[in-house]
Formats: structure tokens, sequence, C-alpha cells
């Protein structure tokens, strides 16, 4: 992405100032009351002061970073390698960055207590609050540590810091809070919703356990200082409700907006909130609930906003959509958008890829053809728009679609889940890669050569790879194989077509990690992928499992 923008508001200033651009794109931000973390596209890192986030930016020490999160006086960073750093606790330390009573860090450093738990303890995720650290862990524990006056911590022993990480909780799948909270909300697998923090004498409590959530399934909580938004679907009809949080007071707002809400944060009194269709406004509360428009300009084509809060202000910045850094969903939406590789004309002026449509609606393609005949243009957009994307406009829009589909909530399969399936249909792929056999003697490659078949869908080539589309340029339509020129074995190209498919690398108990990494490093860049990162993190990944 190129000419990427990034703005700033000032005290919530409706009219964001822009702030200077970095080298790279920026793919994260986070924000706290000293400092901005700023995550560029090669994980690179910079700390900016709240005050000057213009020139007064340090380049970071540090591994290349996967997350930052900012609290009020401290950072936590998360490299891509799986190692934790803390940064801060200049003024008071409560033990916010895990390291003990007295350590006091001018730069980050890589908290000691999960380095030495690496392999046994790995962290996923981090995130801050005003002076806590939360790190969920891949085993699906939860841990914190930090201020803990009034149970934000999460523990019993109240009032007690937490100078270095304790457990709080297992079976945990998300967490939410901000930089300027004082309290915290962790999600379990069987989707209770606990918070801690000054919930009165318990210290705790349990947000699904309120009676005005009963017909409520609870999707995102943006956690202010000392008031949280709480956003939720009903379960009977999947319509959208955003209720206010105070203390364990909740009630629903009456606020309306023009799209489904896809992305909240909150600052000290202040939440900021961007709906599906790239609006961002914000929410403040002076007894009654009123929303106010940001003047921020249109968004490129692709792409969107992503805001952050940090105590008084919002920053926002241009972003690949959330459904995301899913390379996949990204890649067939250019296919689509530029019919590469079409083979059926379904409707009028629309082309598609049938064994893929086939898949994803989950009905032959005559009957589909039959069904949608006579829709409206604007219908079919939003149609193909979910097929290729996985996104849609309007909830009661797509309900009316699935309908005519004859599908019962269409629209909540994802792409993810066609993308399975056809990996695994075998009888449905219409092109092969023919590899030649790593230890083929010299003898039998003079005769002729027998090679390994690996089966794909001609459109998944062309959707994720430039070497195969430009090669599908200047080979025939009817030709259906093409013998591999990469050197690579078998096994690897069948590995390589799979991760195609599910966007992650896959090893069976068959295969060698060493040999594998060995093989695929730099096949990115052969293959020309779209997005290089994405599969360099699926090497590194192998060789952290395997400690290669």
């Amino acid at each position: 992405m190129t000419e990427q923008r990034i703005y700033a508001t000032n005290n919530n200033n409706l009219e964001p100032i822009s702030i200077t651009k970095f080298e790279q794109t920026v793919v994260q931000v986070s924000a706290g009351y000293n400092w901005t973390v700023f995550v560029l596209e090669d994980g690179t890192a910079y700390e900016t002061t709240r005050m000057d986030r213009n020139s007064n930016r340090k380049k970071l020490n540090v591994k290349p970073i996967l997350m930052s999160r900012c609290g009020y006086t401290h950072y936590a960073l998360l490299s891509q390698e799986g190692d934790v750093y803390g940064r801060g606790a200049i003024s008071e330390n409560y033990g916010q960055i895990g390291m003990g009573k007295s350590k006091n860090c001018q730069v980050p450093e890589i908290i000691p207590f999960f380095k030495e738990k690496k392999g046994e303890l790995d962290v996923v995720s981090i995130i801050c609050s005003c002076y806590c650290t939360f790190y969920l862990c891949e085993n699906q524990q939860l841990w914190a540590s930090g201020y803990n006056h009034s149970g934000q911590v999460g523990i019993k022993e109240i009032g007690t810091n937490q100078y270095y990480p304790v457990k709080i909780s297992d079976n945990v799948t998300n967490v939410y809070t901000d930089n300027y909270s004082y309290f915290v909300f962790w999600k379990t697998e069987d989707d209770k919703v606990m918070g801690s923090g000054p919930f009165g004498n318990e210290r705790k409590f349990e947000l699904t356990n309120c009676i005005e959530l009963k017909q409520y399934e609870i999707t995102d909580i943006s956690v202010g200082h000392n008031q949280s938004l709480v956003l939720t679907q009903k379960k009977s009809d999947g319509l959208q409700a955003l209720f206010h949080l105070t203390g364990k007071n909740l009630r629903k707002l009456t606020l309306t907006f023009e799209s489904p809400i896809v992305e909240m944060s909150s600052g000290n009194n202040h939440h900021c909130i961007r709906l599906e269709d790239n609006t961002t406004y914000g929410v403040n509360s002076g007894g009654v609930f009123h929303r106010s428009k940001f003047n921020l300009p249109t968004c490129k084509s692709g792409m969107k906003w992503t805001l952050i809060c940090d105590s008084n202000n919002t920053i926002f910045f241009e972003d690949v959509p959330s459904n995301e850094r899913n390379t996949i969903q990204k890649d067939l939406g250019i296919l689509y958008e530029n019919s590469l590789g079409t083979d059926l004309e379904i409707v009028s002026g629309y082309r598609i890829h049938k064994d893929f449509v086939k898949a994803r609606i989950g009905k032959p393609i005559d009957k589909i053809k039959e069904v949608i005949s006579g829709w409206e243009k604007e219908d079919l957009d939003l149609l193909f728009l979910w097929m290729y994307t996985g996104t849609y406009k309007g909830k009661k829009q797509a309900d009316l679609l699935g309908s005519l589909l004859g599908i019962n909530e269409l629209f909540k399969t994802k792409v993810m889940d066609t993308m399975k399936q056809l990996w695994i249909d075998e009888d449905g792929k219409n092109f092969t890669i023919l590899v030649k056999e790593e230890d083929m003697e010299e003898e039998e490659e003079e005769e002729e050569e027998e090679l390994v078949e690996v089966p794909v869908h001609k459109f998944i080539l062309y959707a994720r790879s430039g070497l195969y589309r430009d090669m599908f340029e200047n080979i025939s339509v009817e030709q259906d194989s093409v013998t591999d020129q990469s050197g690579k074995t078998p096994e690897t190209i069948e590995l390589f077509v799979k991760y195609l498919y599910l966007d992650q690398l896959e090893l069976t108990a068959d295969d060698d990690p060493a040999l594998v990494v060995e093989e695929l490093t730099n096949a990115a860049e052969f293959f020309q992928l779209s997005d290089e990162n994405k599969f360099n993190r699926e090497i590194k990944k192998i060789k952290k499992q395997f400690k290669l």
C-alpha cells in the first residue's frame, strides 16, 4: 500500500490532524497517556510521545513485533518469535511491566518470567489497562501483573500489587480492556464474560449474568476509564444492540447507526466507533449519549479506517480490512474484481469461477443461475461481494438474499470453511502440477520421466500466485497441467498448495520440519505470493514449534 494516511484528533476535535508518514506501511498502532507505538509491516516498531507523534520518533531495538499495547504510563510488546517486552513504570511502579518492584524500564526489555517459561507458557496476545498488563497464553491461561488496589488484576488478594505475572483464569478466549481503564473483562470457552475491578465489595462481576443481556450474545466490549460500551447481537434475529456499562449498571442505548458496528475503542470518558461502511463516530455521554461524526477523508478503495483511543484523543490510520488481513479473502476479492481466470458467465455481466461458487453456495450452478436470473444489480453485487470476500452490507438485505436462495443464515458461512472444503475435494480439482522426484536417476530422466501429480483448482493458483497467474496468460485455456520448475520435492509442492487453500502451513507426522523450512524458505518470493510476510511468519512458527 502506498501513501498511507494517518490522522490524530486533538482533545477529540472532530477535525483530525494529519500525522507524518513512515517509510513503510503502519499495520498496528497502540496509544496511552505517555506513549504511542507504531508497528510497521516488517515488524519494526517506533515509540513516540503522545504530545509529538510527528518528529519525536524513536526506533525500538527489539525483535520484529507482532503486537503492541499501551497502558497509561507503560506499554508491552509481543515479538513475532513470542518474546514479551515491557517498557515504562516511570512515575510509579505497580508491577505493570511484570519485572519486579524496583524495575523501571527506560527502554523495552524482555520480561524474564515468560522467557524462562517459553515452550511451557507461550504468550499469544497482550493487552494493557491503566496500570496492568494481561497476557493470554496458547494454553488459554490468562496471566496478569500490575496495580490491584481495587481488584484490577483479577485475583483475590485485593490491595496487593502483582509485581510479577500471576495466573487469573483458565479457558480464556478473549480479553477486553483499554489504556485508561481500571476494569478488565475476559470471555471463556463457555461464553461467560467475567469482569474484574472496582465493582464494589466483590471486585468481580459476571457480565453475562445481567438480566438485560438474557436475549443477547456479547460480541465486543470497549472498556473506558469508568464506563464501557458492550456490543451485542440478539440471539433471535442477529440484530446489533449497544449497551452502556457503568460499574454494574447496564442500560441499552437508543443510538442508531446507518450500518453495523465493526470496531470500537475507548479512552478516558470517550468512545469511538467505526461502522461497516467505514464511517467513524465519537460517542460521548453528557448524561445523554450522543454521537458525532469525524470529518475524515474517504478511504482508498479496499481499505478501512482503523481507530485507537488514548486517554483523550483518537488516532486513525488506513488499513487492510480486518476480515482481514486474511490474504485469501483479499486475493479472491482481487480475482473477482478483475475477472481473472473466470470460466462462466452466470448472469449477464457477472463472470465467476464455477467450482468456487458451487462450493460457496452448496448448490448446483444451474440452480443458482435459475434463482438469481431476475435479481437487481445491487443484490447481485452484494451476493458476489460476500461470495469472494466474506463481507456484506446490511443484515436485513443479507437475510433476504439468503432466503431467496433457500439457505437460512447463508451469510454466516465463512470463506475459510469453503476453502477447507475445496482442499478436501480431490475430485473437483481441475489442474495438475507435475513434479519431478528429487532422487530420480539420470538414466530415468533420459527416458520418459515419471512425474508426481499434485492436483489443484486452477482458480486457486490464479488468485494466490503471481508466478502461475503470469504463466496462465501464456498457455491455452484448455491446458490442464504444467511441469513445476521450482526444483522442490513433490511433498513440498503439495504442502505449498495446501497453504494456498488454508493460509497456514500444516505439517503432518510424516513431514521433516527441518527439510520443510529449508525447502520453503524464499518460496514466497519464487511463487510471487501477494503477502510474503504472512507466509514467512508461517515458516517462523514452524521454526519456533520444532526449535529449529
